[in-house]
């Protein structure tokens, strides 16, 4: 299955939040599942290299404008364990 997350810009209104928070929202927003957004893998770091100005920070700055970018999801769906032959 493959999903494609929509790109966004949004601005940073809370105290205390970090890159990776941004992005597990909008994954939460997009894929309406919090266990689908937790394992998304990459999206982070395509979110870093599009704001590559905010990444020294953990904290990001109240007021601050975040891209994030348009990212495809590939899922291969869950992996059967077999117990016996």
């Amino acid at each position: 299955m493959q999903v494609t997350i929509p790109s966004a810009i949004v601005r940073v209104e809370q105290e205390d939040v970090t890159l990776e928070l941004i992005c597990f929202w909008h994954l939460m927003k997009v894929l309406k599942d919090r266990d689908s957004a937790a394992r998304v893998t990459g999206y982070v770091e395509a979110t870093a290299i599009a704001n590559a100005h905010l990444v020294p920070t953990i904290l990001l700055p109240f007021g601050a404008t975040v891209i994030l970018p348009e990212f495809e999801v590939v899922s291969s769906g869950p992996q059967t364990r077999r117990l016996w032959d």
